[in-house]
């Protein structure tokens, strides 16, 4: 791997100033139907409700849930929430639902 300076393609988010980032191997993950280029080994919920409803940047929700499939082995689906990550792979299908009603 090299160390460049760049930004995530998925936040689109540069790194913090004079920081260097490792270079990650982007995939096609798909979130609510819709393909999205992701750099880095794993993602959490957090993450895919950003990339699900970005318009709900800031907002705070009662309840969070994403359902997967596509993972790797050992983690093909399932379900996410709070903190909990998983491995990312090409073509991993997520279905992210949020909601502001406790």
């Amino acid at each position: 791997m090299n160390d460049i300076d760049t930004r995530d393609p998925a936040l689109g988010t540069p790194p913090p100033s004079g920081a260097l980032m490792r270079t990650s191997t982007v995939r096609t993950i798909v979130v609510n139907g819709r393909s999205h280029l992701f750099a880095g080994e794993d993602i959490g919920p957090r993450d895919l409700a950003r990339l699900a409803f970005p318009e709900q940047e800031g907002r705070s929700y009662a309840a969070l849930t994403v359902a997967y499939e596509g993972g790797p082995l050992g983690a093909a689906s399932g379900l996410m929430t709070g903190s909990v990550k998983t491995p990312v792979t090409e073509g991993q299908s997520f279905s992210v639902s949020l909601t502001d009603k406790s």
